[in-house]
C-alpha cells in the first residue's frame, strides 16, 4: 500500500512539473513573439516616416522649392534667386497674407 501512495506522489510531481514548465514555455513563447511582433511594427513605422519625410523633400526639390544652384554663376543674382523662391513659400504655404 505504501508503495503505491508513493508512486501516486511521484506521478503527481512529476505531472505537476511538467505542467509548469509546459506554462513557463509557453508564456516564454508568447512574450517573444509580442516582442518580435512590437519591433516589426515600430520598425515599420520608422521606415515609413523616413520615405515619406524623404520624399517628400525630393518633391521640394524637385519644384525647386528648396534647390540652390549647385554653382552660383558670375552673373547669378541672388535678389532674384530670394524673389523665386519667397514667391514659391509664399504659394505653398499661404506665407505673407
Amino acid at each position: 500500500m505504501a508503495v503505491l501512495l508513493v508512486v501516486v506522489v511521484v506521478v503527481v510531481v512529476v505531472v505537476g512539473i511538467i505542467i509548469i514548465v509546459v506554462v513557463v514555455v509557453v508564456v516564454v513563447v508568447v512574450v517573444v513573439v509580442v516582442v518580435v511582433v512590437v519591433v516589426v511594427v515600430v520598425v515599420v513605422v520608422v521606415v515609413v516616416v523616413v520615405v515619406v519625410v524623404v520624399v517628400v523633400a525630393t518633391e521640394d526639390e524637385v519644384n525647386g522649392l528648396h534647390t540652390i544652384p549647385p554653382s552660383c554663376p558670375a552673373n547669378f543674382d541672388i535678389k532674384s534667386y530670394l524673389f523665386i523662391f519667397l514667391t514659391k513659400c509664399k504659394n505653398q504655404f499661404k506665407l505673407f497674407d
